[in-house]
């Protein structure tokens, strides 16, 4: 039996969360319920969108640098390069360098998609390591389109179409 530190109740060991990670090798256990966990994050859940919209508007190369990181290792690419090196990447490149048009980092966009002119990380060889002299930063479009060619090969392909409808 445990005591929530909230409302004083003694409970059984399953009304609390299970602790992962560092805090749980330090032998920190978590001291609020359930319930008053779940009743907590409501009534906070206003104020930390408010502190969330306000870092990803004064922050915005770094919230879009995290996240790459975040889906480039979720996805099982393996990392060479630092979070602060990205950010430092994104905050030199204003327009994509091969349309130029430009970059949008704002992660405010509407229903949470990417635009056209979002920014996105292309890998110039396309193996399954992001290093700092592998990536540049284009536009979701060109990146798109591109996919998984050679600028070499992007350009065979963009002048092909151009021949064929010009």
């Amino acid at each position: 039996m445990i005591v929530c530190t909230i409302c004083g109740e003694e409970k059984d060991d399953e009304e609390f969360y299970f602790v992962a990670g560092k805090k749980a090798q330090k032998g920190v256990r978590r001291q609020q319920c359930k319930t008053c966990m779940s009743k907590r994050q409501k009534d906070n859940f206003d104020s930390h969108m408010i502190a969330s919209h306000k870092h990803q508007r004064l922050y915005p190369h770094r919230v879009w640098a995290t996240s790459v990181m975040s889906s480039h290792k979720r996805n099982g690419y393996k990392i060479e390069i630092t979070l602060n090196q990205l950010e430092s990447l994104a905050l030199k490149v204003d327009t994509c360098p091969i349309c130029g048009v430009e970059l949008d980092y704002s992660r405010l966009t509407k229903n949470g998609k990417n635009l056209h002119n979002s920014p996105s990380i292309d890998r110039k060889s396309n193996g399954d390591t992001l290093t700092k002299s592998n990536v540049w930063i284009i536009c979701k479009e060109c990146n798109v389109t591109k996919g998984r060619r050679t600028m070499k090969q992007f350009a065979e392909y963009c002048k092909m179409v151009s021949e064929k409808y010009v």
